[in-house]
C-alpha cells in the first residue's frame, strides 16, 4: 500500500529587516488537505480502486506548518531562503497509518 494525497492553504510570511542583506521571516500556513491510499497490483502498478476490507481509503485534514526562514539579499529581484517547518496535520484517520505519518519537521532551501 501507498499513501498518496497533498494540502493547499493561505500562507503568511512576515519579514523582519528586510531592506538588509540577510533577514529573517516568520512563514505560516494553514489549510487543508487531502491523503489516499494506493494499493499494488501485482505487475507493480497501483490500484486506484477501493480495498476490499475497508472503504475508507481516504480522509481529509486539517494542517498549519509554522517556521522559521533567514533570507539572503543576493539582488533586488533575488533571494535565497533557508529554513525549518513543523507540520502539524490533526483529523487524519486511514488505515495503518496516523497522522505522526505526515506530522514532523522539514527543511528547505529555495528561491525568490
Amino acid at each position: 500500500m501507498l499513501l498518496f494525497g497533498g494540502y493547499a492553504g493561505l500562507h503568511l510570511e512576515p519579514i523582519l529587516y528586510g531592506n538588509r542583506s540577510i533577514s529573517v521571516s516568520f512563514p505560516l500556513l494553514v489549510g487543508g488537505g487531502r491523503s489516499f491510499i494506493l494499493e499494488k497490483k501485482e505487475n507493480g502498478d497501483f490500484d486506484e480502486t477501493p480495498l476490499e476490507n475497508d472503504t475508507e481509503d481516504y480522509d481529509s485534514f486539517f494542517v498549519a506548518e509554522p517556521g522559521i526562514n533567514v533570507l539572503y539579499n543576493v539582488s533586488r529581484y533575488l533571494q535565497i531562503e533557508t529554513g525549518i517547518r513543523y507540520r502539524f496535520a490533526e483529523s487524519f484517520r486511514l488505515p495503518d497509518y496516523g497522522k505522526d505519518n505526515i506530522s514532523g519537521f522539514s527543511v528547505g532551501i529555495g528561491l525568490k
